[in-house]
């Protein structure tokens, strides 16, 4: 009698798999999926003013909006150098679902050339800003 009890319990629960795990496959069935390629950029738009000359303490905001499937990822080079967060006082931020990277309150050492480099296992594709601060106020 125990091992019936236990036989139906097994049942019970692959029933109940298979009966969560159906919806979501459906889902899958209705979407469109984008075919498995290289990175490419969604809003060129976005990304046409090259040259930066900002103020000394304003904020600056880099976009490289970019698609492909699996989904890139985006790092930053400063001069051709991977960029860090100690590399700058004060920081920056990263916004992945924006593509940008935000510099806050730059300063004359903030020149310089800014590089995000957007790759999947298909390829990768970068795009260079130069920024220039000028000023000291």
């Amino acid at each position: 009698m125990v091992s019936w009890g236990r036989f139906i319990c097994l049942v019970v629960v692959t029933m109940a798999t298979l009966s969560l795990a159906r919806p979501s496959f459906s889902l899958v069935e209705d979407t469109t999926l984008e075919p498995e390629g290289a990175p490419y950029w969604t809003n060129t738009e976005k990304m046409e003013k090259r040259l930066h000359a900002v103020p000394a303490a304003n904020t600056v905001k880099f976009r490289c909006p970019a698609g492909g499937n699996p989904m890139p990822t985006m790092r930053w080079l400063k001069n051709g150098k991977e960029f860090k967060q100690e590399h700058r006082i004060g920081g920056y931020k990263v916004r992945n679902q924006h593509w940008s990277l935000i510099m806050e309150s730059v300063v004359p050492s903030d020149k310089g050339n800014y590089t995000c480099v957007v790759e999947n296992e298909y390829g990768s594709i970068n795009h260079t800003y130069h920024l220039d601060v000028v000023g000291f106020g």
